[in-house]
């Protein structure tokens, strides 16, 4: 994650985590599960409070469409983590971490 200039917030940011591929009992295909960590950053003078409406439209968003547009076979929400930091403006950071299950060829990354 990069640094934020103050006039920069509140932000948003989405970064995958990590990709694990899970063995399937299909010869020929590979389950996997990437996640991906959604970022809310905010200044206020009660920051988790402000940062509730950027994280519960994030979470409705994303459960909106579990598919991804048919790109995923499933999406689940995993955990959520808090950072508040006192400040001339206090600071808080706000992580949504989302599953994301898929399924890919074992031969290819890029095809079903």
């Amino acid at each position: 994650m990069e640094p934020l200039a103050r006039g920069e917030v509140p932000a948003v940011i989405v970064e995958p985590v990590n990709d694990q591929p899970i063995d399937t009992n299909f010869y020929d295909k590979l389950d996997w599960t990437m996640r991906v960590r959604i970022t809310t950053i905010v200044r206020a003078s009660i920051p988790d409070d402000d940062s509730d409406t950027y994280t519960q439209q994030v979470h409705q968003k994303l459960m909106a469409d579990q598919t991804v547009n048919g790109y995923a076979l499933d999406l689940t929400p995993d955990r959520t983590d808090f950072s508040l930091y006192e400040a001339d403006v206090p600071l808080g950071i706000i992580s949504q971490d989302f599953l994301v299950r898929y399924r890919t060829s074992r031969t290819s990354l890029t095809s079903a």
